[in-house]
């Protein structure tokens, strides 16, 4: 080998060995952040030249890239969690409009309604002749159907979706 080709191979380990301390200066200089990604850089030896029959002298090396160290399972936890919270998302914001439509938080919501009137029909079945229980039965009945009008007005079933008001 000649000095020229020594040099040369020595270059070459000089500038592999900078480019894998400046990888590990970013690795080192990023170790605080959440979204950075441990970094290798990886080296191959060049092909080796051959003097004469059976004598072999090595040539150095190469980088042959830097690639980032992800952990492949974590990383589709992770994009699988970001869907399962978008369409957790979705979900609470359909349920928070139908609740608006059905008033359940309200004094009058639809649960309270229900109560007042299947609680009056007992009543009813333990005295059937009283009037005024009848007439009770009657209004909480009244009552629990005005409660689903103005549901009605604000939702179309046939698509599911609140109309404009």
């Amino acid at each position: 080998m000649s000095l020229i080709g020594a040099l040369n191979v020595g270059s070459s380990a000089l500038a592999v060995s900078q480019a894998q301390i400046q990888t590990t200066g970013n690795n080192i200089a990023n170790a605080a952040n959440a979204d950075y990604n441990r970094q290798v850089a990886n080296s191959v030896t060049t092909p080796d030249q051959q003097l004469r029959q059976g004598v072999f002298i090595g040539t150095g090396v190469d980088l042959s890239g830097i690639q980032r160290q992800i952990d492949d399972a974590l990383e589709s936890r992770l994009r699988g969690s970001i869907s399962d919270s978008s369409a957790a998302d979705t979900t609470q914001q359909w349920l928070s409009q139908i609740q608006g439509v059905f008033n359940e938080l309200g004094d009058q919501d639809l649960s309270t309604q229900f109560s007042k009137f299947f609680n009056s029909w007992s009543d009813l079945a333990n005295n059937p002749q009283d009037a005024g229980l009848r007439q009770v039965v009657l209004q909480n009945g009244d009552s629990l159907a005005k409660a689903f009008n103005p549901s009605a007005a604000r939702w179309r079933p046939s698509r599911g979706t609140r109309t404009s008001s």
